[in-house]
């Protein structure tokens, strides 16, 4: 077992009884621990946790550090991290849809080198992801939004704070002139993984951004 954070593992050993004949900590490893500014993106190391994080996600995008406030409790978001809540591949994974929304891409690393794989495209099924034996996450690759961007994140749940999603949404849109330019809509909870929405952004981009367009994206969704 890879073990980042251990927030979801360790129940695997608390709740499941199982037993790993090997555990591989990522504590000790630098580089997955650091966030890293360029000028066009943020790199997130996949062993940042949330609260680790919470600062800078919450500056590039505010609805995002919203969604991460309400990850768990303060003892969870001081463990678990983004690249466990990825690499997890639950339908249900909070951070999931708004790094969809984002244009974020998940880097892998393996002894044969590094590559990227969309967010949209990493998981492909129930807990099932396109790593390859060998392979690992590293980071995770979030573009700058443009500055006319929107993003709003939701999430439905049985209480406010402390409890998983039942369905999550984000909605990523570009505004320019009272016209939807881009859109990038994503939901949780609504199929065996993450999926990015494109009948609804279809529907949406090249109108005004009106009450009526947004009533009349409906059906797509």
């Amino acid at each position: 077992w890879i073990l980042a954070g251990g927030t979801d593992l360790g129940l695997r050993i608390t709740k499941r009884h199982e037993q790993p004949a090997c555990v591989l900590s990522l504590a000790r490893i630098p580089e997955l621990h650091e966030i890293r500014r360029s000028e066009t993106e943020t790199v997130v190391g996949a062993a940042v946790t949330y609260a680790e994080a919470l600062e800078t996600i919450s500056a590039l995008a505010p609805a995002f550090g919203d969604m991460i406030r309400r990850i768990g409790a303060v003892q969870i978001r001081a463990m678990g991290t983004i690249g466990g809540n990825i690499g997890n591949a639950s339908p249900i994974g909070d951070s999931i849809p708004p790094l969809i929304a984002l244009g974020a891409a998940v880097e892998i690393a393996s002894r044969q080198g590094r590559r990227t794989i969309p967010m949209e495209d990493f998981i492909t099924g129930y807990r099932k992801t396109e790593l390859a034996a060998g392979e690992m996450i590293s980071a995770i690759r979030i573009p700058d939004p443009q500055p006319q961007a929107r993003l709003h994140v939701y999430k439905v749940a049985r209480r406010v704070d402390q409890d998983i999603s039942a369905v999550s949404a984000a909605f990523a849109l570009d505004v320019r002139d009272g016209e939807v330019a881009g859109a990038r809509i994503a939901f949780g909870g609504v199929a065996d993984h993450p999926v990015r929405a494109e009948d609804i952004e279809t529907e949406l981009i090249g109108k005004a951004w009106t009450l009526e367009t947004a009533r009349s994206a409906a059906p797509a969704v």
